[in-house]
């Protein structure tokens, strides 16, 4: 799998879904719909080349630069609540020294509201509906590093002014991530994949999906951490089974003042610099 250069590889194990109190788990998974494996998704053999009490090897899925990755949110949350506390679980092995986006979350005016981006010191952006906490205050975790060109399981928990970071149930870091109360995440705009607006390089990844269930979870934080699973164990059967990742071709349907059909500018995305021109990007097609 390319990931920026053409000499450049990555791999990924994903899991991932989210999580509400009394309500389903929000399988993005399933939204995306990996499993007819539209154009520059491929299958291949995940972590596990033999896992115990299962024929053959786990499924991954390799998703080449080509693959454009997004969904309106509404269509994760169609009842236009995000959590304010919410877990992620990914299962990662990266290429040596990658640092990328690998879910963004933005809101209608193109404001990146909640970002993941893994690589040798991962950081958790997230700004709320005040503009809190600042950029400069973004949570970086710089004491990890997943970019070492070795699987690890990571999960990351939200919960009112902390987000956690546990990595191969070992490592556990957690910093302060200075929110308002409630913070609330807009869910009018688009959840994109594997990059974020404006990037000029794509994360391309392989996602694991263990053969004869989907163990893609994201809990509620204050749940217990479910068991990752491992080679010697049978796939878990507790977790939702619903669902693959596919690369979203169609036009993304927003309103009419869908800020990406306008000049770009450093008010729709945090951090960019000015540019002037239409966003070419397919996947933010209005």
């Amino acid at each position: 799998v390319e990931f920026g250069g053409e000499k450049e590889r990555l791999l990924l194990l994903l899991l991932l879904s989210l999580h509400e109190a009394k309500t389903e788990p929000v399988d993005v998974l399933k939204t995306l719909e990996f499993h007819k494996s539209p154009e520059g998704i491929s299958k291949t053999s995940g972590i596990c080349i033999n896992r115990k009490n299962s024929k053959g090897s786990d499924a991954a899925y390799r998703v080449s630069k080509t693959a454009q990755l997004s969904a309106p949110t509404k269509q994760l949350y169609p009842g236009g609540k995000f959590p304010e506390d919410f877990s992620v679980l990914f299962t990662i092995k990266p290429k040596k020294g990658v640092q990328s986006f690998l879910l963004s979350i933005y809101n209608e005016h193109g404001i990146q509201q909640v970002g993941i981006e893994v690589g040798r010191s991962p950081i958790f952006l997230f700004e709320d509906q005040n503009g809190k906490p600042a950029p400069e205050d973004y949570p970086i975790f710089g004491t990890v590093n997943i970019a070492d060109g070795k699987w690890h399981r990571v999960a990351i928990s939200v919960e009112r002014k902390s987000v956690t970071m546990i990595v191969d149930c070992k490592k556990k870091t957690t910093k302060p991530l200075e929110r308002s109360s409630p913070a609330v995440i807009d869910t009018n705009g688009i959840t994109v994949f594997g990059t974020r607006i404006l990037d000029e390089e794509v994360f391309e990844v392989n996602i694991w999906l263990p053969k004869g269930s989907i163990f893609n979870t994201i809990t509620r934080s204050e749940t217990p951490w479910p068991q990752f699973p491992v080679c010697g164990l049978p796939p878990v059967h507790s977790m939702p089974k619903k669902g693959r990742w596919k690369q979203v071709k169609q036009q993304i349907k927003l309103p009419p003042s869908c800020p990406w059909t306008k000049p770009l500018s450093t008010e729709l995305v945090s951090g960019a610099p000015k540019v002037g021109g239409h966003c070419t990007k397919s996947f933010l097609s209005c």
